[in-house]
């Protein structure tokens, strides 16, 4: 599937927030969607379908020397067509070219789609955060890409 990945901005806020919402139990809110667009660390990729809809997003931000993954999300209906792989290593690629040589992310340790993903993309295990997620309270993965020069990866 071609799609585009590009910066959000305030005009994706609204279509972003319907997603957050519709992938999420506990939703970010829209106030908290606009604050990182402030954030000079903070970076949300959109992806967008042929048809201009979005597809998917993004939110990560870059610290000195490290990226962390904070939200992945993509349309329900347009699962399993590697819009979600395109935007990861978007985001990889993108952080990378900005100074980040190490790239972390937790995830739900029931999530076993999501857990695959990453470690094709060359995360790897690297422990467990006890109860982090509510609704409902699960732990956590944590995973990381220890070196991301190894990735190769461009920006789009």
């Amino acid at each position: 599937m071609d799609i585009i990945i590009s910066r959000m901005n305030m005009l994706d806020v609204t279509e972003v927030m319907e997603l957050e919402k519709a992938c999420f139990t506990s939703a970010w809110s829209e106030a908290a969607f606009i604050e990182e667009l402030g954030r000079e660390y903070s970076y949300v990729l959109v992806a967008r379908a042929e048809d201009r809809s979005l597809a998917g997003f993004v939110c990560f931000w870059r610290v000195v020397d490290e990226m962390h993954i904070l939200n992945v999300a993509v349309r329900e209906d347009l699962r399993r067509k590697g819009i979600a792989r395109k935007l990861v290593e978007a985001a990889i690629a993108y952080a990378g070219e900005r100074g980040a040589l190490s790239a972390t992310l937790e995830v739900r340790e029931s999530n076993t789609a999501a857990i695959g993903l990453y470690t094709s993309l060359g995360f790897v295990n690297a422990g467990i955060r006890k109860s982090y997620y509510e609704n409902p309270r699960e732990n956590a993965v944590i995973m990381w890409i220890y070196d991301l020069s190894r990735t190769g990866r461009k920006s789009p």
